[in-house]
């Protein structure tokens, strides 16, 4: 599941996996406005890790890799 919610020009994006086994996710950025980059932050192999995933400006998507039971947040600035 993912959610997305909008302040001003900046997109908060949030969500999370089920199951054991690993995922990968690709975000599609396309329905939002043309962004000039952001951050997002998934959960690492352990409960004290954790990557960091640039998003570069006028990027239409993003693949995210995460293992299972995990889940990631960031935030996107609009154009």
């Amino acid at each position: 599941m993912v959610i997305a919610r909008r302040k001003g020009d900046r997109w908060w994006i949030g969500g999370i996996t089920g199951g054991d086994e690993p995922h990968t996710v690709t975000l599609d950025l396309g329905s939002l406005p043309a962004t000039r980059g952001g951050t997002l932050f998934t959960d690492g192999r352990d409960d004290r890790s954790f990557a960091r995933t640039s998003v570069a400006s006028g990027a239409r998507s993003v693949t995210l890799h995460m293992p299972g039971h995990r889940g990631f947040a960031g935030v996107l600035t609009g154009g």
